[in-house]
């Protein structure tokens, strides 16, 4: 069983394969399809860079993260092309935690 897998562009994931974890970088197009491949692998941990997460449709992306089975994470990509949503962030300005700017 692999440990951790990342689904990514090649730039990002040269970074993650020198840490030894299994990459796949797939033309944008096919990254659901190498999400599924994954998913159905079972791995510890399944990373997914912010750009192919969008690729991948809606309904299967919330349900992989809700079912947590491998527990799914979404990174940012190399150069901070595609950024994640500040989710703490959001969070704090919702409870009033912080000025809304």
């Amino acid at each position: 069983m692999p440990g951790v897998v990342f689904v990514g562009d090649e730039v990002t994931a040269s970074g993650y394969r020198l840490c030894g974890v299994r990459v796949l970088s797939p033309p944008l197009d096919q990254a659901a399809a190498a999400v599924r491949q994954v998913l159905g692998t079972a791995p510890m941990l399944l990373l997914v860079t912010a750009r192919y997460a969008a690729a991948v449709p809606q309904a299967e992306l919330e349900w992989a993260l809700l079912v947590q089975r491998p527990p799914l994470l979404l990174v940012d990509d190399f150069g901070g092309q595609t950024v994640m949503p500040d989710l703490a962030g959001e969070i704090r300005r919702q409870l009033g935690l912080v000025d809304p700017a």
